[in-house]
């Protein structure tokens, strides 16, 4: 009789950063201040319940830049080959990390987003979606840059020195360097 093959354990998921969660909510609470347009863009994964929210990045004109990674939903399930993929050659976020939960997130950026007259300009419908039905975003706030060149191409055409704690100086996406790049964009338009 043969042994069935023993899969290997999934790896420890690694603790969430007090220290970058701290650094989020007072970016956050800056952006807030400033009360100017946001630009904000997220790296998502898949599963079979939908898309959700892996990196997350807010930013503005001559103001910080709000940065985090989310924990996936503890009732999910992951769709491997598709996250396996992106994992690997688009942004590298492995399915367990992340510092704060979808709740946690919607309640820290609960007052940036649901402010009177906040426009945020972002790029992409289903990025959108996921701001209105997992951070409860108001659609009509959403300015959707889908008229601009694909994020790889706006990167190039505005660099930023902006770096994620988790991407640092890495060619793969990543959620802040998107943010920048429409930050970037917007800006240089008439």
């Amino acid at each position: 009789m043969v042994a069935a093959p023993v899969r290997a354990p999934s790896p420890t998921a690694p603790a969430p950063q007090p220290v970058r969660m701290q650094a989020f909510k007072d970016a956050v609470t800056k952006l807030i201040d400033l009360d100017a347009p946001l630009f904000c863009d997220v790296q998502m994964l898949q599963s079979t319940e939908g898309d959700v929210i892996k990196e997350f990045s807010v930013t503005t004109d001559w103001g910080p830049t709000a940065w985090t990674l989310v924990r996936p939903p503890p009732l999910v399930t992951p769709k491997r080959l598709p996250n396996e993929y992106l994992r690997i050659y688009e942004h590298g976020i492995p399915w367990d990390d992340g510092d704060a939960d979808l709740c946690q997130l919607e309640e820290m950026t609960r007052d940036l987003f649901q402010r009177g007259g906040v426009k945020i300009f972002m790029k992409g419908h289903e990025k959108a979606r996921l701001l209105v039905q997992q951070l409860k975003v108001n659609f009509e706030s959403i300015h959707l840059l889908d008229h601009a060149p694909r994020l790889t191409t706006l990167r190039g055409m505005f660099p930023s020195s902006a770096q994620c704690p988790f991407h640092g100086r890495s060619q793969m996406l990543c959620a802040v360097r998107n943010a920048h790049a429409l930050l970037g964009y917007v800006m240089s338009q008439p």
